[in-house]
């Protein structure tokens, strides 16, 4: 399976999901004009990756995103989720600006709904 490789814009996050080793990578703006055209792709490429992948490291360093961006993170999340739930190792890391306190507050409300490891750390200039 070919990894999964979606270059990012002012108004669209890079999407960097490596099928080989399970490291899967968003990052930028997420407030696209369709956003569902935006994910259905990577919904797709996701759906089958559960089929034939191993588990997944989900790093999700956003610095803006919009509210229909928000209900497709959280498919995405549910899917690294069933395979946890799965017995393949998976989780998922967010990191925030430590002055951005949306952001802060939007990883935790994630953390809070989903049930695998679930990590919120501080973006450092090494990060």
């Amino acid at each position: 399976m070919e990894s999964l490789l979606i270059e990012s814009t002012e108004r669209t996050p890079l999407i960097e999901f490596n099928s080989l080793t399970g490291h899967f990578k968003i990052e930028g703006n997420s407030i696209p004009e369709d956003t569902l055209a935006f994910y259905k792709p990577i919904f797709t490429w996701l759906d089958n990756y559960l089929e034939t992948g191993g588990g997944v490291t989900l790093q999700v360093q956003l610095s803006f995103f919009n509210t229909s961006t928000s209900k497709c993170l959280f498919n995405i999340f549910k899917k690294v989720q069933s395979l946890h739930d799965k017995g393949r190792t998976s989780s998922i890391l967010w990191l925030y600006d430590l002055k951005d306190t949306d952001m802060f507050e939007s990883g935790l409300d994630f953390q809070n709904l989903l049930k695998l490891p679930f990590d919120i750390q501080i973006l450092t200039s090494e990060g």
